[in-house]
């Protein structure tokens, strides 16, 4: 299944709009032109994940200038859907330097939940260089965990839990366990939906094992 990623509410709201799309994604293109980076982040999203039903052709180079112009003006979730663009080669060839520099900006400049939860798996996946194994996976858990904090999902939330859980930290374990539940299987990157589903299902099951052993 293809990765997702989440880009902000605006475009959902443009879509509900009862103009033609292409008239409102050349209006996001315009305000993005005058210097507005949330409107550069939605017309990149718009070429990024191809809407073709509402006659918006995919096109990679474009969503990459769009994401470009809103990250260096200041729109931090750009950062982060520029570098997802270069880690998955969608348009372009892999480069994890310019990945991380992307998420880095993401995450520990514009504190994105998302550009931090995709830099500290960057690491923990081996992925950035000079940095041994043990560095590698403290840095890559200090930024899941901040994505955790900052906005709750399943995938950041359900890692900590299951890392707290192999060391016996049973409290915080629950408590990530719970936070991920709550998040919803919505945000699953890796595997199918139902995959997804059953992975949410799994996690809200320990969180209450745990809860009950507590008592």
């Amino acid at each position: 299944m293809k990765k997702i990623t989440v880009f902000g509410l605006t475009l959902i709201s443009a879509l509900a709009i009862d103009n033609p799309m292409a008239d409102i994604l050349k209006d996001y293109e315009n305000k993005c032109n005058a210097g507005d980076e949330m409107a550069c982040g939605v017309a990149g999203g718009v070429y990024d994940f191809a809407f073709e039903v509402y006659g918006v052709k995919q096109d990679y180079g474009k969503a990459m200038k769009f994401y470009k112009k809103g990250c260096d003006n200041g729109n931090y979730r750009s950062c982060n859907n520029l570098g997802f663009m270069y880690e998955n080669e969608k348009g372009v060839k892999l480069d994890y330097k310019k990945t991380f520099e992307l998420y880095t900006k993401s995450c520990d400049i514009g504190n994105d939940a998302l550009g931090c939860r995709n830099l500290g798996f960057l690491y923990i996946n081996k992925h950035v260089s000079g940095i041994n194994e043990k560095q590698a996976f403290l840095e890559g858990f200090g930024r899941v965990k901040k994505s955790c904090d900052i906005t709750p999902d399943f995938t950041a939330c359900s890692f900590l839990g299951d890392v707290y859980l192999k060391i016996n930290e049973k409290n915080d374990a629950m408590k990530y366990y719970q936070r991920a539940c709550t998040a919803g299987a919505t945000d699953n990157v890796v595997q199918s939906f139902e995959e997804g589903v059953k992975l949410w299902q799994l996690t809200c099951g320990m969180y209450e094992l745990l809860k009950q052993g507590s008592r």
